[in-house]
């Protein structure tokens, strides 16, 4: 039934068995990544050092890991790499890997949603309230604890005025307790 509601392959159903009760939100977005939906998002020669400038960026909260024995660029690399550049709002100067960065974050709404009601069904909730959240901050190109992001979301606020708005220790709970003279 979840395959059907969220358009999500049999191979990537088979990969959610791997999901634990403990899973943390990097081994989330790992499963996510290695998704079957993503294999024809091949990582090309041309858009590797771009993918090094993003993975560098202060917005990656989990960086991509270049150990040696690990392998390059690998498509579930890119993705990641790529989702948390969409949602910590990372510069991608290249218009095929934005264009793709965009694409890539479609599907992995499809998948989150997935991944929450498998969570469910098989009783393991902080692995759903993982996939909520993560659900959340694709589909709001934010992370949930990212002020600056959250407030750039308000019409007419723009970086600069989020982070002067920062600055004075307003956030977006702050704002809407304030009360217009």
């Amino acid at each position: 039934e979840t395959m059907a509601k969220c358009y999500i392959r049999y191979e990537t159903m088979q990969k959610f068995a791997e999901l634990r009760e403990c899973s943390s939100l990097p081994e989330l977005m790992g499963l996510i990544s290695e998704a079957e939906e993503f294999k024809n998002f091949h990582c090309r020669n041309d858009q590797k050092k771009q993918l090094e400038e993003i993975n560098k960026h202060d917005g990656i909260r989990f960086k991509i890991s270049k150990k040696a024995g690990t392998g390059g660029w690998t498509t579930a690399r890119k993705v990641m790499c790529l989702v948390q550049a969409n949602v910590a709002g990372c510069p991608i100067d290249n218009f095929s890997l934005k264009s793709e960065a965009n694409g890539i974050c479609e599907v992995a709404l499809r998948i989150c949603a997935a991944v929450y009601e498998v969570s469910v069904s098989m009783s393991l909730f902080s692995s759903a309230a993982r996939a909520k959240k993560l659900h959340a901050a694709i589909k709001q190109q934010a992370w949930e604890d990212d002020s600056c992001r959250v407030l750039q979301q308000l019409k007419g606020i723009g970086e600069a005025n989020a982070k002067k708005l920062l600055g004075n220790n307003l956030t977006i709970n702050n704002l809407s307790s304030l009360t217009i003279p």
